[in-house]
């Protein structure tokens, strides 16, 4: 067993954490092909990432039967308190940020749309994120730019993420869709609606 630097170790390559990830839905036990196709890899793969972390002690291996099984190992203490923890937090990362932009932004907008490669979940470390932000009228545009001034911010330090807003109107989001003008055409074809009105509202008239 490695005491010291031992993150280093479990968390060295995409495959270990792609296969920590599968393994925490299953308390009792799945087989190396199972994970492979949770953790989209290939067999091969996944059984070497699972034999180096059996190695370190998290997995633990079930033999018996043609398939062995594979668990957490949900005795150790970096599996109780670091990886499961970590994993859930990954998972509702996402929604921890809609539901901030929801609670900010909503009240004042008819729908608030993400849009662009969050959406498209192609992002990258360098990606902004693009948010469309369908207001009643243009009354309310600059209401909503002062709180985003405080909100964009806030959004950079907690998420790392550089908030890049697109304002319309109602009726200028009808306008551009029924003309499918960029970016409008790709907010109706793959926008992710966080709140408001559905997009096959927002395109009726």
């Amino acid at each position: 067993m490695i005491f010291h630097h031992v993150l280093d170790q479990v968390f060295s390559t995409w495959s270990h954490i792609a296969v920590l990830r599968a393994l925490q839905d299953y308390a009792q036990g799945i087989t190396g092909r199972e994970i492979a196709r949770a953790s989209q890899m290939n067999h091969r793969s996944c059984l070497k990432a699972l034999g180096r972390l059996e190695d370190l002690g998290v997995v633990v291996r079930l033999r018996g039967g043609r398939d062995h099984l594979f668990s957490l190992n949900r005795n150790h203490v970096l599996v109780t308190e670091g990886i499961i923890p970590l994993v859930k937090l990954e998972r509702g990362f996402f929604e921890s940020l809609t539901k901030l932009l929801t609670k900010e932004l909503g009240p004042l907008a008819e729908s608030l749309i993400l849009f662009g490669s969050v959406a498209k979940k192609t992002e990258t470390a360098q990606s902004d994120l693009d948010l469309c932000i369908v207001l009643a009228n243009g009354t309310r545009k600059l209401t909503a730019r002062k709180r985003l001034e405080s909100l964009a911010p806030l959004i950079r330090r907690k998420y790392g993420a550089n908030l890049a807003p697109f304002f319309l109107s109602r009726s200028e989001f009808l306008q551009r869709a029924k003309k499918r003008h960029p970016p409008v055409s790709s907010i109706v074809k793959e926008g992710i609606v966080i709140a408001g009105k559905p997009l096959e509202e927002l395109t009726r008239g």
